[in-house]
């Protein structure tokens, strides 16, 4: 794994102490929103666990003071996906894990002994979408685990999780990352010019893996211009042509988070503007004429429901409400002055 640690210095290093001090959990929960390093931690976690040599180094950064070799068996078979004693959990539908795939692909596995690290890791991406016989189901290997099992659970809303699971697991919370080391790493790892990874890095809101979209991934930014254009005009259409603004939102289902989140970012940008009226401390500052305008239509308490209608139209596309009508309703929202 050759990708360096960028901003979660401290988890890393909570991570390395547990491991150096043999008082590492057995079951883990890694929270925060796509893109922010959820999965890259838990691969690392995982390398560093069943590394053959790990590297001692005292005189590194402390985050670094231990850390896997990279060349092992294991460390090798890791980069790969291939080390049989990191199990990642797979499902078939897209909105829902079901108890058959935990059982089978977790429960059913716990008694087997690691076949040549220490540790038999289970690695749970999008933990939110276990539903409530799945979580029970695995409630009991969490409660009673083998000495030798470690349980990853990654999720952008750990509050999905069940009280009994989350109570029962070490909590590590993602952070977002400064604004500065963004930046710089979009400018080391894809090089890309000084402005490309200043805006990117801007946008980001402290998010590594919308910042690398933003900088080179150029169905992202149709995306980002199509939403913007929409936000742009919100109040110049009927209410037709904004629920028109529906269909648009349809092409992007797959990544209607972030789509959404550029709306909310659009929104806080006319927060920011009519607080102190500074175009320096918005992100999208191409936008300042019309936002601007939006924002002297609007009161601070409408542009804060605005912003929180669109945070629980993405828990309510979670928890699968009719697409169409959940949208519907987002738009009529934003319209609304009063």
């Amino acid at each position: 794994m050759d990708k360096k640690i960028i901003g979660h210095e401290s988890v890393v290093l909570h991570m390395v102490n547990a491991i150096k001090l043999d008082k590492v959990s057995h079951a883990y929960i890694i929270s925060g929103e796509k893109g922010m390093g959820k999965k890259f931690l838990a691969d690392y976690f995982a390398k560093l666990l069943l590394c053959e040599n790990p590297i001692a180094d005292e005189k590194a950064a402390d985050y670094l003071s231990l850390r896997p070799c990279g060349k092992c068996k294991s460390c090798l078979e890791a980069d790969t996906k291939n080390n049989p004693d990191i199990i990642y959990l797979t499902h078939e539908k897209p909105k829902v894990i079901r108890v058959d795939e935990v059982r089978e692909q977790v429960i059913n596995k716990v008694d087997i002994y690691p076949y040549a690290g220490k540790y038999k890791i289970f690695i749970i991406d999008e933990a939110e979408k276990l539903n409530e016989e799945a979580q029970n189901a695995l409630l009991k290997t969490i409660e009673e685990p083998p000495e030798y099992i470690i349980i990853f659970l990654l999720t952008d809303n750990k509050m999905r999780l069940l009280e009994t699971v989350r109570s029962r697991c070490e909590s590590i919370d993602i952070k977002p990352v400064d604004e500065g080391l963004i930046k710089e790493h979009l400018m080391e790892e894809f090089k890309v010019p000084d402005y490309v990874a200043e805006n990117a890095a801007r946008f980001s809101s402290g998010n590594i893996g919308r910042a690398e979209r933003f900088a080179v991934n150029s169905s992202f930014n149709e995306m980002k211009d199509s939403v913007l254009n929409i936000m742009r005009n919100i109040d110049k259409n009927g209410m037709a042509e904004a629920l028109a603004g529906v269909k648009a939102f349809t092409e992007y289902k797959d990544e209607i988070k972030d789509a959404i989140d550029i709306a909310i970012l659009y929104f806080r940008d006319m927060l920011v503007l009519k607080a102190t009226g500074d175009a320096n401390r918005i992100i999208f500052r191409d936008e300042y004429s019309t936002l601007k305008e939006q924002a002297e239509l609007r009161n601070y308490a409408v542009i804060e429901r605005a912003i929180d209608i669109m945070e629980r139209t993405k828990t309510r596309l979670d928890a699968n409400v009719n697409f169409d009508t959940a949208m519907e309703l987002m738009f009529m929202h934003l319209k609304d002055h009063s």
